[in-house]
C-alpha cells in the first residue's frame, strides 16, 4: 500500500483554501491547466511512506499510536501563500503553516523515527508544515503579488488558529483522476 501520515484540515480551511487556489487561477490564468489539489484531499503530510506492505503498517501504527499519545495537542494556522522552490521557477504552491510551539516538526519527527527504525528511508529534506494547493507539470514563474492577493481575497489571514487533536493515516490510490484516499487509522494526541 502506498502511505502517508497527515493531519486532517477542518471544513472552514479547506474552502478557503480552494477560494485561494480559484485565486489565483482567476489572477494567472497560465495557472489553470496545471495539477491542482482537490479538496476533498487537502491535508498537511506528516511523514510519506510510501509503498509498504500491511505487517510494516501494523507495526508503525502500534508504535506511532503510543509516542502519540504521549505529545500534546498544538495549534496550527495556515498563514501565507509560497512559491516554491521560488517564484521565478515554481514547481509547487504552497499554504504554508505557522508551528508555534514546534508541535507538527516533533509529530512529524517522530514519525520520521519510527518509520526508520522499520528500514524505511528517513527524510532528506527538513520539514515544513504546508499544504500543497498545486503541482505544476512544467516549472514557471507566479508574481509574489498574486500570491498575495489570492490570500486577501481568500481571507487566509482571518481563519482561526486549528487546534490538532490527532493525526491520521492513509492509504493512497493514484488514478487518472486524481489521488483516492482511505483513512487507515486515527492517532489521538494527549489532550492539554
Amino acid at each position: 500500500m502506498r502511505c502517508f501520515l497527515a493531519i486532517e484540515l477542518p471544513e472552514a480551511i479547506i474552502v478557503a483554501l480552494d477560494a485561494a487556489g480559484r485565486a489565483i487561477r482567476d489572477l494567472d490564468a497560465g495557472w489553470s491547466e496545471e495539477k491542482w489539489v482537490a479538496p476533498e484531499v487537502m491535508h498537511v503530510t506528516l511523514k510519506f511512506l510510501g509503498g509498504v506492505n500491511t505487517s510494516l503498517i501494523d507495526q508503525f501504527s502500534c508504535e506511532f499510536a503510543v509516542a502519540a499519545s504521549g505529545q500534546s495537542t498544538f495549534p496550527l494556522q495556515l498563514t501565507a501563500l509560497r512559491a516554491v522552490p521560488k517564484p521565478a521557477r515554481a514547481s509547487m504552491i504552497w499554504t504554508v503553516a505557522d508551528d508555534p510551539t514546534g508541535g507538527c516538526a516533533a509529530l512529524a519527527r517522530t514519525a520520521d523515527q519510527i518509520a526508520g527504525q522499520q528500514g524505511l528511508k528517513p527524510d532528506s529534506r527538513p520539514f515544513t508544515a504546508h499544504v500543497t494547493l498545486v503541482r505544476a507539470r512544467r516549472v514557471r514563474a507566479i508574481e509574489p503579488c498574486t500570491l498575495a492577493d489570492a490570500a486577501t481575497r481568500s481571507d487566509l489571514a482571518s481563519l482561526s488558529t486549528l487546534s490538532v487533536l490527532s493525526a491520521t493515516l492513509f492509504a493512497s490510490t493514484l488514478t487518472p483522476q486524481g489521488p483516492i484516499h482511505e483513512r487507515l487509522a486515527e492517532f489521538a494526541l494527549r489532550a492539554e
